[in-house]
């Protein structure tokens, strides 16, 4: 069997894949690499010490391999050096390279631009922007992306690595949940590291690695021992220095805290029956509880500071305590004021839509003790917004406004305490004629999209319905059967007589069954209507 040939790279086409910060050096017969501004980092001749000294990087190294350049590109420790590096030599940089530097960002921009409409005019979402970018870096297209986080956003990218050391060898979960199981008596579950679209789910994940992560940094210092991983070893060790510095779990706490309240902004669309005036509170309820956490810990920061006894937390001994501290209180403001910009700028109808806020009257949780006047002038804003709907239904807006008083006292009497969705159901079966016209108005409020539990339901019925076998079903058909579906009772609490009933009169003529005799006791003709 002829044995497989090693491909050497040579350094034109390592040039090629145009880092800057490359470095091509010859040892004698064989061609290593490094990285400049790493290197000038860990010498401290570029005023930054953010780089690791036992990156390969820095010494040297023969894995000639254009996916490890990337990785190393993207490393956090590898970013602070080479920004330090280009604020130094840029008044060395020939005006050709600065030219041709700023082209180069410049195309790099047009191809994410190009990214993005696609996902717009396809109507795709945006989330899936970060997989075509990394499927165009695969494919060879030079694209740069930044991130706005850049603590939360190392976390992600740590929590990416544990992915390949611990996939590439099926012993290394099982010797992982062994340690776990010796040390705590408990069971390791798994969780997909990839399966992160929603804040809930990254949630679950960061909680799972607080679990396990005592017993996570005796089994890495475990690997870095053996001798079957010296070349993964200064990857190791590099993720323990990081691992056993404060700052991590400090930062890992924050995280969670963070993701707990968004999380909890998100349920509040998952829920049945929810209204205007419930969204509102529970989200100004959990931007208050963020803006508290600029000036007061959170409930798992609190926890972590609270366990922390001579800088060992839970077994681990930590390094530069007092300094990752004083850094988390004085960015943490910063990052708490991004996050509420971003909930103001996507929840700002909310707060100042007169018609929406005009809505929360129909809510009996906000309802004063005294509903003397109250609503009033909500109700009149609410019927002249929706003035020409109601008018065509034939709803009097007049006495409307003489039935929302009635109204009042019936619920605060006959209804207290009864929930939203049900308060409702029994006004619209029990009290129409009651209060046609006010329930008029009701009825738009009460339709208004703000629960996605149905939507994202019904998307899952019709990928049911309209199976591969399926594709040809017309509009009106897969309504029909996603209807019933959804909404039609039971199989068991159904009854098809007002359905046979329809099918007789209304249905065609060839279609309706012919009784050759009397005797066969098929219907030769329907009751009157």
């Amino acid at each position: 069997m002829t044995p497989k040939t090693k491909v050497v790279l040579k350094e034109k086409t390592i040039l090629k894949w145009g880092k800057d910060w490359l470095l091509c050096e010859m040892k004698g017969k064989t061609l290593e690499i490094h990285c400049r501004a790493c290197r000038e980092s860990v010498n401290g001749s570029s005023g930054c010490r953010g780089a690791v000294s036992v990156d390969p990087f820095v010494r040297g190294t023969t894995n000639i391999k254009k996916y490890a350049v990337d990785r190393h590109g993207m490393s956090g420790h590898h970013q602070a050096a080479y920004a330090a590096w280009k604020t130094k030599h840029h008044q060395e940089e020939p005006i050709v390279d600065t030219v041709v530097r700023i082209n180069t960002e410049y195309v790099n921009m047009l191809k994410l631009f190009d990214i993005t409409y696609y996902l717009a005019k396809h109507e795709l979402p945006f989330t899936h922007l970060s997989t075509l970018v990394t499927l165009e870096k695969k494919h060879g297209v030079e694209i740069e992306m930044t991130c706005t986080i850049p603590s939360q956003a190392r976390i992600d990218e740590l929590l990416w690595s544990f992915s390949a050391i611990y996939h590439k060898l099926p012993k290394r979960p099982r010797e992982l949940k062994e340690v776990y199981d010796i040390l705590q008596d408990n069971t390791l579950k798994h969780i997909r590291e990839d399966d992160t679209r929603w804040l809930e789910h990254r949630r679950r994940l960061l909680a799972a690695l607080d679990t396990c992560y005592p017993e996570l940094i005796k089994h890495l210092g475990n690997i870095c021992e053996r001798h079957d991983t010296e070349e993964e070893t200064p990857t190791l060790r590099s993720w323990l220095m990081r691992l056993t510095h404060f700052r991590f779990p400090l930062h890992l706490a924050f995280y969670r805290d963070i993701l707990q309240e968004l999380s909890e902004v998100l349920m509040l669309f998952q829920k049945e029956g929810v209204s205007v005036a419930h969204v509102i509170e529970g989200v100004k309820t959990h931007q208050q509880v963020l803006e508290d956490m600029i000036t007061c810990d959170g409930a798992k920061v609190k926890v972590l500071r609270q366990g922390v006894s001579q800088d060992r937390y839970r077994g681990v001994s930590f390094s530069q305590v007092r300094e990752a501290e004083d850094d988390f209180v004085n960015s943490r403001g910063r990052l708490i004021h991004s996050i509420l910009h971003c909930l103001t700028e996507k929840f700002h109808s909310f707060t100042t839509d007169e018609v929406l806020r005009a809505t929360a009257v129909l809510d009996p949780k906000n309802w004063p003790q005294d509903l003397t006047g109250y609503g009033y002038d909500e109700i009149q804003l609410l019927l002249h917004h929706y003035e020409s709907v109601l008018t065509h239904n034939g709803c009097n807006t007049l006495e409307a406004l003489a039935e929302w008083v009635r109204l009042k006292l019936t619920i605060r009497k006959h209804y207290h305490g009864v929930p939203w969705s049900q308060l409702w159901g029994e006004l619209f079966t029990r009290r129409r004629l009651e209060y046609e016209n006010i329930l008029h108005l009701a009825e738009i409020i009460l339709v208004f999209p703000l629960s996605t539990h149905k939507l994202e339901r019904t998307f899952s019925t019709m990928c049911r319905v309209r199976t591969d076998w399926r594709v040809n079903l017309d509009t009106t058909t897969l309504d029909d059967l996603m209807q019933v579906s959804i909404e039609g009772p039971s199989a068991t609490d159904f009854t098809g007589d007002s359905a046979v009933t329809r099918w007789w009169r209304e249905g065609r003529q060839d279609k309706r069954l012919q009784a050759s005799t009397p005797s066969t006791g098929a219907p030769s003709s329907l009751p009157p209507t």
